[in-house]
């Protein structure tokens, strides 16, 4: 029989776990399973699942209405039969986790894809100890943090890292040319660049501090920082603040994103806080691209210092621009990671890995 599976999510927002619920979706779909999207209709999700041919569930994430959602969603899992549902955020995680329990779904799951405190351990053991009967997380790092901080049991916890689609990136070789004759200008050699959404603790002014100092001793290299976010302005303002007008531009949301990562020479993360594993790290493996990130969350999971990128600590823009200037004066050093690391991503992190890993928790509780 066809299982039943709803994926919860109230963020409004696009980033990495936006897409992974919608990517594990559609491969989960091609396994089998009948997916369906539960979230806020003015969500960034919830057109986008439509417009994959999903069945989407309108869910209001207003305080003020909990009781109507938790009670409208419960009809709907019992209506549709539902045998999973997954929740991604903290409201959904009440929300449609008391739905599921008040309708009896067999199994309820709670993914978390950031690496948090609990500072109200009553309130977070409730939530992720009583209302879902298992866990997932995007690294391992997160996983262990939910055990010893909220003392959880072991089997009821999963680290799942995220899967990359590798037919993605097996037809964009050549299509680097025409965005590197884009990107490049005035003589320029290199292309480095942050490709995230545009938020604080994804360190984009670390980023650009570090550009400013190295500038001069790099004076070939131009570099574009993509993705959309809240902190735009803020970081158009830095550009202006810091000079860097002539050798940083703001290139937006991108939906060429694979042929992207095959242009750039070197892709940056200098996050100072909540990761699990970056999905944009995981895509530089796949694309072969070496990749510089922070010792934060998970990142330190699939960066192997010297051996799949390099790490820094976060907030330092001197140790960053360090390891720009020694990647950009080594090629035999960046083909060395970039070799590495897509070594590594092939083996452990592919979409196919990513839905066995799921399938494994689905049969732990409903065969």
């Amino acid at each position: 029989m066809c299982k039943t599976v709803v994926h919860s999510e109230t963020s409004l927002g696009w980033g990495g776990q936006e897409i992974r619920i919608l990517e594990e979706m559609k491969a989960m779909r091609d396994r089998g399973y009948r997916m369906i999207l539960a979230a806020p209709e003015q969500s960034a999700i919830y057109p986008k699942a439509e417009k994959a041919d999903f069945q989407v569930e309108p869910m209001s994430s207003n305080r003020l209405k909990y009781p109507i959602s938790i009670f409208k969603l419960a009809r709907f899992f019992y209506k549709e039969k539902v045998h999973i549902v997954n929740m991604h955020s903290s409201r959904d995680g009440y929300i449609a986790g008391i739905a599921a329990r008040l309708a009896g779904v067999p199994l309820i799951i709670r993914t978390r894809h950031i690496d948090v405190d609990y500072p109200n351990k009553f309130i977070s053991r409730f939530a992720f100890g009583k209302i879902p009967h298992h866990i997932t997380t995007t690294s391992q790092l997160i996983a262990e943090r939910l055990i010893h901080q909220l003392s959880l049991s072991p089997n009821s916890v999963s680290c799942i890292p995220t899967g990359i689609d590798l037919a993605k990136y097996g037809s964009v070789r050549g299509l680097d040319l025409e965005l590197r004759k884009e990107f490049l200008s005035d003589g320029a050699e290199w292309l480095i660049g942050m490709v995230t959404v545009l938020r604080s603790w994804k360190g984009h002014r670390i980023f650009l501090e570090a550009i400013a100092e190295i500038k001069k001793d790099l004076p070939n290299v131009h570099y574009i920082i993509a993705g959309k976010g809240p902190m735009r302005d803020r970081i158009e303002s830095w550009i202006e603040e810091l000079e860097l007008q002539d050798c940083v531009r703001l290139i937006g949301h991108r939906d060429d994103v694979p042929a992207l990562l095959v242009a750039l020479d070197l892709i940056v993360l200098p996050s100072y806080a909540h990761e699990g594993i970056p999905q944009i790290i995981l895509q530089a493996q796949v694309s072969g691209t070496p990749v510089i990130g922070t010792t934060v969350g998970g990142i330190p999971e699939v960066i192997r210092h010297g051996s799949t990128g390099l790490l820094v600590e976060p907030k330092d823009p001197s140790a960053l621009g360090q390891a720009i200037i020694k990647l950009a004066r080594n090629s035999e050093l960046c083909s060395h990671l970039g070799t590495n690391a897509l070594k590594f991503a092939l083996s452990r992190h592919s979409l196919r890995q990513m839905c066995e890993a799921t399938e494994e928790v689905y049969q732990q509780y409903l065969d």
